[in-house]
């Protein structure tokens, strides 16, 4: 089942944002810099536009992780992981607004490291393999281990 026609003028996205927690000393994000299109040379988070075949936004969210980082998380984590909604609008163009749905969901390696993986019950987690993340011709992500020095 496909999510209903959106209104003229309004197009949604998917964005998720991507951490690392393994301990409260160790938190890294994985960001992606574009090779094209809106934000090119830019680091962004992963996502993209609502296709009208995805049954949801998280839905939507999940293919485009895949797709540009090669992870894959279930619909039913990414649901867990939505954060909110930002709804943009354009001086320039008063007919458009661009709506955002936004995730987090925080990776583990799935290899035990003694219990001091960081766990919040508000955090959604899953795990992954970390040596298969790589981009794509649109994107190539990177970890940024120390959040006050990523590039913006």
């Amino acid at each position: 089942r496909a999510l209903p026609k959106s209104l003229p003028g309004r197009t949604h996205y998917s964005l998720v944002i991507v951490t690392s927690t393994p301990s409260p000393s160790r938190r890294r994000i994985l960001l992606g810099r574009k090779h094209r299109g809106f934000g090119k040379g830019l680091y962004n988070s992963f996502g993209g536009k609502v296709d009208p075949t995805d049954a949801s936004h998280a839905a939507a969210a999940v293919r485009e992780l895949h797709e540009e980082a090669n992870v894959l998380v279930d619909v039913v984590t990414m649901e867990s992981g939505a954060v909110g909604t930002i709804h943009f609008t354009f001086d320039e163009e008063e007919d458009f607004e661009m709506i955002v749905h936004l995730f987090r969901i925080d990776l583990s390696d799935g290899k035990d490291d003694g219990g001091s993986k960081v766990t919040r019950s508000n955090l959604a987690t899953a795990s992954a393999d970390f040596s298969v993340i790589r981009g794509c011709e649109e994107i190539t992500p990177q970890w940024f281990a120390d959040w006050r020095s990523m590039p913006l």
